[in-house]
Parts: C-alpha cells; structure tokens; sequence
C-alpha cells in the first residue's frame, strides 16, 4: 500500500468530533442545553469572559435575555444572551445561546450608573406594581459649576452623587440611573432617604472638590395614586420636579423600604414587574426582553 493510501485509510479511522468537541472549539462565547430539562452547558470561551451560569429558566426562547453575570475578575457586567436554533449538522443539540458583552452600552461610564438605555429596555407589558415608586432627582446650581469651575469640576460632582446614589441604595429594593447630564432616576418599591443624600453630597462635594451651592430638585410618583403605567408615573415626577426646580424648594421626602427588589424586564409598554431578589455574585442578575 503507498504511503498516500496509508494516509487516507488512518484519516477515515479518526473519529467524528462530537458536538460538544465542535462547540468547545469554536471561539464565540457559545452555551447550549442538550436536551430539555438539562443543565446548560459552556464552551471555553465563555468561561474566560463569564465566572457564572444563568439558571436554565431564565433562557426561555424566543428573542435574547439581558443578563448581569460576574466576571473572572469579580465585577458585575451586563451580556446579551441571544437564543439560535440549534444547527441540523449539530446532532442533539437542544438549544444554543451566543453570549455578548453589552455592559459598556448600557452603563455609564462617568457615573457608573445604569443608563436611560438599559431603562429604556427594563420593561414589561404588565400591571404596575402598587408599591411602584420613582423618583426624579436634577441637581440646583449645575451650571454654575461647570461655567465658574470647569467641566472636569462637573463630571467630578457627577461621578460623587452617582458613587452616593450608588451606596445609598445598596441592598435596599430601588436601582438608581443615570439619564443624561445632571438628571437621575430612582425606580423601585421603596426607596432612600433623599434628605439625608442630599447633606452628605453637599459636605462630600464641599470637603473632597471644594464645591458649594449644589442641591436637588426632586420630583416623585407613585402608584397607583399618581398613575397606573411607568410613562404616567414619570410625567407626574417630571412636572413635580420642574415645580420644584423653578419655585426654589428641593422637594425631597424619605420614602419606605420593602422587602422586594424590582425586576425589571423590556417590553412594548413602559411598566414595571417586581420579584424577588434577582442576583447573588454567585448566579448574576436577569430581565429577559
């Protein structure tokens, strides 16, 4: 026999990779389930960008999930998990999923906060939760910082009430946004105490950036008194703090904590869904759209 058929006799001996070799191989952050009711699986890509699993319910098909899960490093960041029909040539496979790091699109990168995009993609086509509150915060004498000291002055008081607003609500059942300049929002089924944000940012901004003068316009909502939609309840605390802003008075008022956290999923109409807590560091954080 020549050396040639030799050859191809060995490479027809070689057996097939299995869809799990394949699936491992490629480079593209890839999970799959390889039959229902079957735990999910991760190729090596994947488990270089993400230290955690989503729960198997949380991937239901159609459409994508948005999904916070930790890093090798530690940090929470944002992924998009979008659900494909499983290839013919990948025999038994069930589901598969592509894994995209959207974090940096959907965070702010001076505030650390949520951005009005991951807001705008946080909701659900159901009924208000009665215990929905939101809140408006815009910052009193902004201008004057950014025209007297510069605007690495204002991004500097910016960056201190997003860390504020950041600790204020940890493990408190209300998320803080960043929606664009000076202006933020407080979403959820309880909330912190504004009075109180308010005098340790004045004496932050004072002590740490030399700054004075700052102070909050609020404006707030609730339902069901103030609207039964996310749409109604934030034109309600847009008026509220626009009155605010212009009559000179902050508007602040603590509102209560409950023991929920929201859960904040994207849909066609601006409303709000609460549950239970959502994420650990141990299994991330998810709103499916």
């Amino acid at each position: 026999m020549s050396p040639k058929a030799r050859l191809l006799v060995r490479r027809r001996s070689l057996p097939a990779p299995t869809t799990a070799e394949i699936l491992q191989a490629l480079p593209v952050p890839l999970l799959w389930q390889e039959g229902a009711g079957q735990p999910l699986c991760a190729n090596a890509a994947y488990h270089a960008r993400w230290a955690a699993l989503p729960e198997c319910a949380q991937l239901e098909e159609p459409g994508a999930t948005l999904i916070r899960l930790p890093t090798p490093d530690g940090p929470l960041r944002y992924a998009r998990l979008s659900a494909h029909p499983a290839p013919a040539l990948l025999q038994g496979l069930h589901r598969c999923w592509t894994a995209e790091d959207v974090h940096d699109f959907l965070v702010d990168a001076l505030t650390g906060l949520p951005t009005r995009q991951a807001w705008e993609r946080e909701r659900l086509p159901c009924p208000v939760s009665p215990a929905l509150h939101v809140t408006l915060l815009d910052l009193n004498g902004f201008k004057a910082v950014n025209d007297t000291h510069g605007h690495a002055a204002g991004d500097a008081a910016l960056r201190l009430l997003g860390r504020l607003l950041a600790r204020a609500c940890a493990g408190r059942p209300v998320q803080a946004y960043r929606l664009g300049g000076d202006e933020f929002l407080l979403a959820g089924c309880g909330g912190v105490n504004l009075g109180q944000l308010e005098r340790e940012f004045q004496a932050s901004a004072r002590r740490e950036l030399g700054l004075t003068g700052l102070s909050f316009a609020v404006g707030q909502a609730a339902a069901p008194q103030d609207g039964q939609s996310v749409t109604e309840l934030l034109r309600v605390a847009d008026a509220r703090m626009y009155r605010a802003k212009h009559s000179g008075r902050a508007g602040t008022r603590p509102l209560g904590v409950r023991g929920t956290l929201i859960r904040l999923v994207a849909g066609r109409q601006a409303v709000l869904k609460f549950a239970p807590p959502l994420w650990t560091a141990a299994r991330g954080e998810a709103w499916s759209f």
